[in-house]
């Protein structure tokens, strides 16, 4: 596995050389085009939590407010971003739905980091607000 470093220098030269060979590619300078070469990145592998994490997750020491937040993100699939963009008027409890409809980003100007839509379009959606999460709300 290559550092961090290691893989931004290799994208670093990536590019310079797609470049250089598109350059050419485009001067008739050599007569076919090599871009088989691909980015490397950073994959990390989603996996599910343990029962023993789920266990110490349930036994930690939050206050309400933590402890609301990562109820909505155990039990939803919400990304992080999303659940933290949520109020009190995304959550229609009568009708058991949450309303993911925007997200927050980084942004260095505070007003701007609520994104009124979200990571992707199909992101936008309503999610069932699972039967122990009723208790939180």
């Amino acid at each position: 596995m290559l550092s961090v470093g290691a893989i931004e220098q290799y994208n670093v030269y990536l590019i310079r050389i797609k470049a250089v060979v598109k350059y050419v590619v485009n001067k008739s300078i050599m007569a076919k085009d090599i871009y088989g070469m691909e980015s490397v990145k950073n994959k990390t592998i989603k996996r599910a939590l343990t029962r023993e994490e789920l266990y110490l997750i349930e036994k930690a020491t939050l206050d309400p407010l933590e402890r609301c937040i990562l109820s909505v993100l155990l039990y939803t699939g919400l990304r992080r971003n999303e659940a933290l963009a949520l109020n009190v008027e995304d959550i229609y409890l009568s009708k058991g739905m949450i309303n993911v409809s925007k997200t927050l980003i980084a942004s260095k100007n505070v007003a701007n980091c609520l994104q009124e839509y979200t990571k992707t379009t199909s992101g936008t959606r309503k999610v069932p607000i699972p039967r122990p999460l009723i208790p939180i709300f």
